[in-house]
């Protein structure tokens, strides 16, 4: 368990209020978006944003691309914490986007523990 730890901008990406879920997604085009993610150009104090699912966020990224080994440690990781094996497809990745849904939100509250340390830190 001692991966790199996966941080993200939280301003960039933020769950969809319960009233927008099943919507479909910008990237697989499936009822299953439960994100909206905000490009660098864009921060999110603008109105709009990407309506994407945690699948396509997780594998389909910039970010999740080049995080892809840290990524598949962490949700072994996960796994063994609660004792319980997430659905997998082609290539290892996961299937469900229930998981991948779970994997995202702990990424995405541990960054902003990180960053709210780093800010009373310094």
């Amino acid at each position: 368990m001692a991966h790199t730890p996966l941080i993200l901008n939280p301003e960039f990406i933020k769950p969809l209020p319960r009233s927008m879920w099943n919507v479909n997604c910008a990237g697989c085009d499936k009822r299953q978006a439960r994100w909206q993610f905000f490009p660098t150009d864009a921060p999110a104090t603008v109105k709009g944003g990407i309506l994407i699912c945690a699948l396509c966020w997780l594998y389909e990224s910039v970010w999740g691309k080049k995080r892809r080994e840290d990524l598949d440690e962490m949700i072994r990781d996960v796994e063994v914490a609660i004792d319980e094996s997430f659905h997998r497809g082609d290539n290892d990745r996961l299937w469900a986007c229930k998981d991948a849904d779970r994997i995202l939100g702990s990424i995405a509250l541990t960054s902003r523990m990180f960053i709210m340390r780093g800010k009373a830190n310094g």
